[in-house]
């Protein structure tokens, strides 16, 4: 049983980053993370295994726990062939690590060419 609730308790805190919905966080949660932040690079298939809501276009989920927050991270080529940089993937997912809801509210829209890679 209290495995069952664990999993339910992750299911509910992973928080998957797609390609085409990346914005930035509102501004009370784009800061750094004061607990111990661990961030792994993955291949996308081992992405949509370990994040439970991750979709084919998932760039990224975090893991927000207590005192620390797990950041899962596609190769940097990937999220650059989407546009995106790691850095921003990363203020993203922080931002969730600091207890952003995946429903996104108050989500902001990118400044022009901050969020796009210029040619």
């Amino acid at each position: 049983m209290r495995h069952l609730l664990t999993t339910a308790a992750t299911l509910l805190f992973v928080t998957p980053c797609l390609a085409q919905q990346l914005h930035l966080p509102p501004v009370e949660y784009d800061h750094p993370y004061n607990g111990k932040l661990t961030v792994e690079r993955v291949t996308p298939e081992e992405l949509r295994a370990q994040c439970a809501s991750a979709v084919q276009s998932s760039l990224g989920c975090s893991f927000p726990r207590a005192n620390s927050c797990r950041i899962i991270l596609v190769d940097e080529a990937l999220i650059r062939a989407v546009g995106w940089t790691v850095e921003l993937m990363l203020r993203h997912e922080r931002a969730h690590c600091n207890g952003w809801p995946q429903s996104h509210p108050g989500k902001r829209p990118y400044p022009p060419n901050e969020g796009r890679l210029l040619p």
